[in-house]
């Protein structure tokens, strides 16, 4: 009865680690699971989890990234055109208050503001097609004298 007892509690109660009949020793269970487990760890399908979830983990922080800068920008795009807005109509209050202009000249200088753009536009293309393809093309306006000037306003007299 002894030898029942002892090979039916042998495995669970005390770990044998080398048998009396064997000249090898045996595994317990928790030298095998770590077995298994230092296996398991280096198996090529385990690396992959990881690489997976790095590269969703990058995609996020990238995407969040990106949101944030756009949001940002939007923030600094608002208050740079709320600061040119503020500091072209104090300017023009300024303008207007101290040097008390005429109508032709407040239109004029609005026609400008109008124009602005479009000349800065056309400078950039010109500017583009010069560095990168080599192409000048100049159109140059006869300049008007202050004399040409008075008698196109006055009616050609």
């Amino acid at each position: 009865m002894s030898e029942t007892i002892d090979q039916k509690y042998q495995g669970t109660l005390i770990p044998t680690f080398f048998n009396k009949n064997e000249t090898q020793g045996i595994q317990t269970s928790l030298q095998a699971k770590v077995i298994q487990l230092w296996e398991m760890f280096f198996e090529n399908d385990t690396a992959l989890t990881p690489q997976k979830v790095g590269r969703k983990t990058w995609i996020l922080i990238k995407f969040l990234l990106l949101v944030f800068f756009l949001i940002t920008s939007l923030v600094a795009l608002t208050f740079w055109l709320w600061g040119i807005g503020f500091r072209s109509g104090w300017e023009l209050r300024h303008w207007l208050a101290v040097e008390k202009p005429e109508r032709s000249q407040v239109i004029a200088l609005f026609l400008k503001v109008l124009a602005w753009p479009f000349i800065y536009a056309i400078n950039w293309a010109d500017n583009f097609v010069k560095k990168y393809f080599g192409w000048e093309f100049k159109v140059e306006f006869p300049a008007v004298t202050s004399s040409e000037q008075q008698t196109d306003t006055t009616g050609g007299e």
